[in-house]
């Protein structure tokens, strides 16, 4: 359920302090390399906004 919490949040684009502070980590290190990874849905997204950038 944690795990799937935190991916929501981030896929959802939320700050990545905000869910360190849900998930009460002391370090953001701990965030980022347990729950950041290239979703499927994140990719779609970043494709999105290279196109719009580009």
């Amino acid at each position: 359920m944690r795990n799937t919490h935190a991916a929501i949040l981030i896929e959802n684009n939320a700050n990545i302090k905000y869910v360190q502070y849900k998930l009460n980590h002391n370090n953001i290190q701990t965030t980022l390399s347990t729950y950041t990874r290239a979703t499927k849905k994140c990719l779609k997204n970043m494709l999105r906004y290279l196109k719009i950038y580009l």
